[in-house]
């Protein structure tokens, strides 16, 4: 049983800057924690909080019940993979692994043994008597791993391990690291910039920004229904389209363009706003609640628009059109071939629009029971 236990955490260094405010995280046994963000929200300086080797400046880490403030590093029973892999380049791959069993002094026979099991989980069997120089990245990265494999502690910590790796690679190494987090049962916190490997990897998302959480749910919740405007914008690729948006009974204006935009609430949406006498709201909607009309006089929802930019992507198109001065992304689960400046006709769903206050960016629930 590992679990660890994040209660008012921050981290402010001696010029005064803030990097971490007020971080509170209860993480159970066998999860796989995810901290995402954009550069400088605070994830690794947390991650290394978590690991001690940043100090913290107020709050309590504990671990399994035990207060770690003050516990140093190599008594916390956690193992760490770093971003560079700090593999030492003299050295063979056993020794590489072997490195930190050496140090704490476990007999060599058992020391061994270690390193031949972990090998053979990592399929490095055959390298452990070659040096790092003469491994590709994805080796490399399995050695890193394979060093903190072999240390009897339930608790694995990541800073950007692929982030050196090309896509390809990239791809192989997240499933390698979710087999190996399944076989081993551990509790994983893992830092990345990459909304993709959060997505796909983590039991549930910590989304920092600034030093600040902005929202802590599974990959399902934060992505279908983002907390605020950051998360909206953060969390997707293509991104979300978002708009200003004036609320006139059953319709919804697009503010800000000089072409005239006007969209149908659904019941839900219209009895929301008239409830709570909301006229001025931000709007977004994500490529994907984006589809083909076969006519643009279908819907009140359907917009022509024409082709700016058209991406493929094997299965699906990204289509980014413009119509004067409103643009909208959209992505089409279509095999018909988009010329720029070619005509489209866009359908927007409007049951799958998210809406947002203007002054507190928090998502509305529009949803709500009457």
């Amino acid at each position: 049983m590992s679990k660890l236990s994040l209660k008012n955490i921050v981290k402010q260094y001696d010029d005064s800057y803030t990097a971490v405010k007020d971080f509170n995280l209860e993480i159970e046994d066998q999860e796989f924690i995810v901290l995402v963000g954009p550069s400088g929200c605070g994830k690794s300086t947390t991650l290394r909080m978590i690991a001690g080797l940043e100090q913290i400046s107020s709050g309590e880490l504990k671990i399994n019940g035990k207060l770690m403030n003050k516990v140093e590093p190599k008594d916390r029973d956690i193992a760490m993979v770093f971003q560079n892999y700090a593999l030492y380049p003299h050295m063979t791959v056993r020794q590489n692994i072997s490195y930190g069993l050496k140090v704490r002094k476990i007999p060599k026979s058992q020391a061994n043994a270690k390193v031949e099991e972990a090998a053979k989980i990592l399929g490095l069997t055959d390298l452990l008597d070659k040096k790092p120089g003469e491994l590709s990245g994805g080796q490399r990265q399995r050695v890193a791993l394979g060093r903190v494999l072999v240390r009897d502690v339930d608790i694995f910590l990541m800073d950007e391990p692929l982030s050196n790796l090309d896509a390809k690679l990239r791809v192989v190494m997240r499933s390698e690291i979710m087999e190996l987090h399944n076989k081993m049962k551990s509790t994983t916190i893992y830092v990345t910039h990459d909304q993709v490997e959060a997505m796909t990897m983590a039991t549930r998302i910590i989304i920092m920004n600034k030093g600040v959480i902005q929202q802590i749910g599974t990959p399902k919740e934060v992505y279908s229904k983002p907390a605020n405007l950051f998360v909206a914008s953060f969390m997707g690729s293509p991104a979300m389209n978002l708009f200003n948006v004036t609320i006139n009974q059953d319709k919804l204006i697009i503010d800000n363009v000089n072409r005239t935009v006007m969209l149908t609430l659904n019941s839900q949406q219209q009895a929301y706003f008239k409830k709570h006498n909301m006229t001025k709201v931000k709007m977004g909607i994500r490529p994907e609640h984006i589809t083909l009309a076969k006519t643009a006089d279908s819907d009140d929802n359907t917009i022509t628009m024409s082709v700016l930019l058209s991406e493929l992507y094997g299965s699906e198109v990204v289509v980014h059109s413009v119509e004067e001065d409103f643009k909208l992304i959209a992505r089409l689960f279509s095999e018909e071939e988009f010329h720029i400046g070619q005509s489209i006709d866009l359908k927007l769903d409007i049951e799958k629009a998210h809406f947002y206050d203007l002054e507190t960016e928090e998502r509305i629930e529009t949803h709500e029971a009457y």
